[in-house]
């Protein structure tokens, strides 16, 4: 009986690679399938067999216009076989789910800045030699004594005065039997070794002053040093650093502590929304003040 009533269900196939707040249009959305005559009040879009809260503008009058659109917050994937992640919206017959606005109320002004991660985490080799389960074959630049590895990190809008250090983590990968001990440097400074012995995985985490961060491409170079045999991979290197409350390219994601004050800059126009996602699953859209500056 489920079956029979999904065959009979309208159904619009979406794919995201990316993760961000989308907009589709009521004409793209048309064009993809969707029947001019449906009720937006009932469209519904579901992604892994759950329903996910969405804001489709122009609902109101029950009548799905050219100006009107869906909106709603989607990850893509990040597995050997695929980055995209399938959401599908749905004309039901009864109300779908909608994001719920929370109004804020306030409170203590919270820290200028944020901590932030980026990463680095190339997958342009494939190890199959290498035995680990269920765990990731594919790896970023190999290491070794006769070739240092360089890996940019690109940082935007540093805190010039962050309450604590910066975090540098890096994972290695062994490709071959003998203890592996590789140099670290950030730009050209050294900060520790990756010490790990085989085919095991070597994770290091080194505290970083931030005043050593650099706005834009920071340079991250890997030095074996445990002789000719001393082989490895790059797993991944991740650089948390404190990150001011400034849009990029007007979009900012950002955490911050609830009951807390935060002031948002950095965006082009006034037509800016603060989307709550630390539940996907339970959007909320809070509100806020917008003034010039």
């Amino acid at each position: 009986e489920k079956q029979r009533s999904l065959a009979s269900m309208q159904a619009i196939k979406i794919s995201v690679k990316e993760e961000g707040w989308y907009r589709v249009s009521q004409p793209e959305l048309i064009a993809a399938g969707l029947h001019p005559s449906t009720n937006p009040r009932r469209l519904q879009l579901f992604v892994d067999g759950k329903e996910q809260p969405i804001s489709v503008t122009g609902e109101k009058d029950g009548k799905f216009d050219p100006q009107d659109a869906i909106e709603f917050y989607g990850a893509g994937l990040d597995t050997p076989s695929t980055d995209t992640r399938v959401y599908w919206l749905v004309a039901e017959s009864r109300r779908g789910k909608r994001t719920q606005v929370y109004k804020g109320r306030g409170g203590q002004l919270a820290d200028e800045s944020f901590p932030y991660t980026a990463e680095k985490k190339d997958r342009t080799i494939y190890f199959a030699a290498l035995k680990n389960g269920e765990e990731d074959n594919f790896f970023g630049p190999v290491i070794t004594a006769a070739e240092e590895v360089n890996q940019l990190l690109n940082l935007r809008h540093l805190d010039p005065s962050p309450p604590s250090d910066a975090l540098l983590e890096v994972a290695l990968q062994g490709a071959t039997n003998v203890p592996h001990r590789v140099k670290v440097l950030l730009n050209e400074a050294e900060v520790g070794e990756v010490v790990f012995d085989g085919q095991s995985l070597g994770t290091t985490g080194f505290t970083i002053p931030q005043a050593l961060l650099l706005e834009g491409d920071n340079l991250v170079t890997l030095i074996a040093e445990g002789g000719e045999m001393d082989v490895s991979v790059v797993d991944y290197i991740r650089l948390t650093y404190w990150h001011t409350y400034t849009a990029e390219d007007d979009a900012l994601k950002f955490t911050a502590q609830g009951g807390k004050q935060i002031s948002l800059n950095g965006f082009s126009n006034s037509n800016i929304r603060v989307m709550d996602i630390t539940d996907p699953n339970a959007l909320l859209k809070v509100a806020g003040t917008v003034k010039s500056q």
